[in-house]
Parts: structure tokens; C-alpha cells; sequence
């Protein structure tokens, strides 16, 4: 037996162990294990029934479901993002920068700095929102459908009076990059209340040609429950330890310097 075969049968032993303590056969165990594959996997769902102890055999597949669901993203994601990195080598190579320049007899964007470190180039509104959305009557939805809005800098600050729309604007570019509607990041799954808006569902976003390492979507008003949710998960010391247990701005801070690595997107709201 091969060292990963001796590590997927000790998973898998766990496994059956925490499916048992529920009156469950062996059997089950195995099914569980063989359509999980890997023991990080199948040690994540012999956790969850151990301290869960979910009543039915439905709650523990959709568990199972759910794992497997996770597992699928993160491999899109990484596959992504490997390929990007790729296009971004090739992109800044000197082979192409330079090749370009005798193309043109000019410095390209990308040599002069330009628009190259911007992950986020520009959004606007192709297609009008339905007529009695609340939305048409927010300044900066009416300057989206009319000009759209081009970012030149690496950190952007919008301004204006309350109603205007600004933290509806950033809601809905968090949401149209797939983070959480109520903060955290891309891997956030919980919501209290659906009260977002749908201008995501209309915003046309053009992104740069470099793919952001990390991302938060930082929403104050909500972030009492995002501190929630990371206690509820465990990963409360990824912040310093809980958020809870520190004052609003105290928490902000500590989110800042411990979750913040640069290189990433961050939408405060």
C-alpha cells in the first residue's frame, strides 16, 4: 500500500467511525469516501458529522454535495488564474513590449505604466434598467448609462451626497465580481436578508488585463454579521482572533493588517 493509500484508507477509517456514532453502516462510509476522493475531503465531512450530528442521511449528502461543490470552484478558480498569470508573463514580456514599439514607433501603455496595474478598467450600463426601478432616480446610475465611469488610479474614492448611490454603485460591482452581497470574500456563503439591488444584473464591467491575488468586500453595515460568519467557521484567527472582541474601529484595524496582502481588490462600502 502506497503512503496516499494508507492516508485515504485513515480518512476513510474516520470516516466510518463518525458515521457509525450515528447508527449508520459501513457501507455508507464507503460510498461517502469514494465519491469525496480526496482525505482532505473526506476528513472535512467526518468533521462536520461530528460535531453536527445531523439527523438524516440527507443532511449528511448534502454536506457531502456542498464539499464537492467547493472543491469544483476552487479548481475553476485556480485554473483560471494560473491561465491568466500565463497571459499576464506574455503580456509584460520585453519580447512583445518591444515588438509592439516597432510596430507603432511609440511606447506602449503597458511601458509607460498606463492602465496595465488597474484590475478594474472601467464600468457602465449598456442596457436601460426597467422603467419603475427605484434605481433611475440615483445620480450615479444616470451617469453610468451616459458616460460610464473609467478608473485611472489604483485606489478610487467616490464622493457625493447621501442618495446618491455610491454605496449601491459598489455593492453592485462587488456583486458583479462575485463576492459576497453582505461582505467577506468570494468563498463567503451566508446572507441574513436579500436587500441588495439588481443594477449588478445590468453593469458591464471591463477588467484588466492582470488577475487580483485577493479580494474583500468590506460593507460596514453589515459586518457585524460577517464577523459572525467567520466565528461560525473557525477562522476567526486568520483575523487576530474574533472580531467580536474588539470595538467597531478596532476590528476594521485588524482586519486590515491581518486579512490585507496587497495585490488584491478591496471594495469598501
Amino acid at each position: 500500500m502506497t503512503t496516499n493509500q494508507k492516508i485515504w484508507s485513515l480518512s476513510r477509517n474516520q470516516l466510518a467511525k463518525a458515521v457509525a456514532s450515528l447508527g449508520y453502516p459501513e457501507e455508507f462510509a464507503d460510498l461517502l469516501a469514494k465519491q469525496l476522493g480526496s482525505p482532505k475531503a473526506i476528513d472535512r465531512l467526518a468533521s462536520y458529522i461530528r460535531q453536527a450530528h445531523p439527523d438524516s442521511v440527507e443532511m449528511i449528502v448534502d454536506e457531502m454535495v456542498s464539499i464537492q461543490e467547493e472543491i469544483a470552484a476552487w479548481r475553476e478558480k485556480k485554473v483560471f488564474r494560473e491561465a491568466s498569470e500565463g497571459y499576464n508573463t506574455w503580456l509584460n514580456s520585453e519580447e512583445r513590449l518591444n515588438r509592439e514599439e516597432e510596430n507603432t514607433g511609440e511606447l506602449t501603455a503597458e511601458r509607460t505604466g498606463g492602465m496595465r496595474d488597474l484590475y478594474i478598467r472601467s464600468m457602465s450600463l449598456p442596457e436601460p434598467l426597467s422603467r419603475d426601478s427605484y434605481l433611475n432616480g440615483l445620480p450615479v446610475v444616470k451617469h453610468l448609462a451616459e458616460h460610464g465611469i473609467e478608473f485611472h488610479k489604483q485606489v478610487t474614492f467616490f464622493v457625493g451626497e447621501n442618495g446618491s448611490g455610491k454605496s449601491t454603485l459598489i455593492e453592485a460591482l462587488a456583486i458583479s465580481q462575485r463576492f459576497n452581497p453582505e461582505g467577506g470574500t468570494k468563498n463567503f456563503n451566508f446572507h441574513t436578508s436579500d436587500t441588495h439591488s439588481e443594477l449588478h444584473d445590468y453593469l458591464r464591467v471591463a477588467r484588466g488585463v492582470i488577475y487580483p491575488k485577493d479580494g474583500y468586500f468590506l460593507r460596514a453595515e453589515s459586518f457585524y454579521n460577517t464577523a459572525t460568519y467567520i466565528d461560525d467557521i473557525g477562522t476567526a484567527h486568520n483575523y487576530g482572533g474574533s472580531l467580536h472582541s474588539q470595538s467597531h474601529g478596532e476590528s476594521f484595524i485588524a482586519l486590515v493588517e491581518n486579512r490585507f496582502g496587497g495585490h488584491g481588490l478591496v471594495y469598501p462600502g
